[in-house]
């Protein structure tokens, strides 16, 4: 996974990790927030970038994880801990490849199922380990009243984390319908796919590590291919207008997010690009788990270390 930052960020990682190891308070000094977009089924590398965190140490010395779409459900496996981050790759391609996707079936995407997947069974997420992780934990979703980006801190959201999470990942006209977390309607939380303005005035981080869950190439020119157009066209047919506008515009603000990230002088900054291209759609398990796994090596390479043995599901 190529890295895009200066070597400040990797140092002060490995600085507040020992810190708080040592239960010395200067790891106040170092701020560091991750942020994991969205991107659909190109989550399966985001998962296996956290996964490599754990290996790496580093899961406690983020002071805020923010999660949008798929990234706020890779967001919860991270902070459920080092099992649930390496079984959570195997949901992309042993369960989202087989019950998430339909192309015959309207609406395509099926999120009731993905919340079933992280509330039971094997690979389910941890709420109380969530509500552990001295890392607050934000997702990013949509209103689905006034189209505004809102960030929901998902420890106190109501009824519970997993329904914020869920909110974060219901996309419009591909899913059909709004979640309710805190008496209000939301939806998913890629129309702001890229909210680094937001991130800086609520957290204002010393440190900031995105997991992009997209390449490098792809990240520079992100305008939706034939398929996608023609998905957008005929499941949005139904959703308001202001919304599908906003929907099917994303990917302007995704690279004008990306430009203001780049940008930040006062903030020290690394992007964690997917090594292997897959698309928001694929379904095929082999180049899932590829992914996954080319992803927690490509992360240790890009904070300057050799990749250990490690298996996933």
């Amino acid at each position: 996974m190529e890295r895009k930052s200066d070597s400040k960020l990797i140092e002060n990682l490995f600085r507040k990790r020992d810190l708080l190891l040592a239960g010395n308070d200067d790891h106040k000094q170092i701020r560091p927030v991750l942020l994991i977009l969205g991107g659909g089924m190109r989550g399966a590398s985001g998962i296996g970038a956290v996964y490599a965190l754990h290996l790496l140490g580093l899961q406690d010395v983020f002071d805020v994880v923010v999660g949008i779409s798929t990234g706020a459900g890779i967001s919860a496996c991270f902070l459920s801990g080092e099992e649930t981050a390496r079984r959570g790759a195997a949901i992309y391609y042993e369960d989202l490849a087989q019950g998430f996707i339909d192309v015959m079936r309207d609406p395509i995407t099926d999120i009731d199922f993905v919340e079933r997947v992280v509330r039971t069974g094997r690979k389910r997420v941890d709420p109380e380990a969530i509500h552990s992780a001295r890392s607050e934990f934000f997702v990013c979703v949509t209103d689905h009243h006034d189209v505004t980006p809102v960030l929901l801190d998902a420890k106190r959201a109501t009824p519970d984390i997993i329904t914020a999470v869920k909110a974060s990942m219901a996309i419009p006209g591909f899913y059909n319908r709004t979640v309710q977390v805190n008496g209000r309607q939301y939806v998913d939380g890629s129309v702001n796919p890229f909210p680094i303005r937001r991130v800086l005035e609520l957290f204002n981080p010393t440190d900031m590590l995105v997991i992009a869950n997209c390449t490098e190439e792809s990240g520079r020119d992100r305008e939706p291919n034939l398929i996608e157009k023609a998905l957008n066209l005929y499941f949005m047919r139904n959703v308001p207008n202001t919304l599908r506008t906003m929907w099917t515009s994303r990917y302007e603000r995704w690279a004008r997010g990306l430009a203001q990230f780049r940008a930040l002088t006062h903030v020290h900054t690394g992007i964690l690009w997917s090594p292997t291209q897959i698309e928001m759609l694929t379904s095929d398990p082999e180049k899932l788990r590829y992914a996954s796994e080319r992803a927690v090596e490509e992360t240790f390479r890009s904070f300057g270390q050799k990749p250990p043995a490690f298996s996933l599901l």
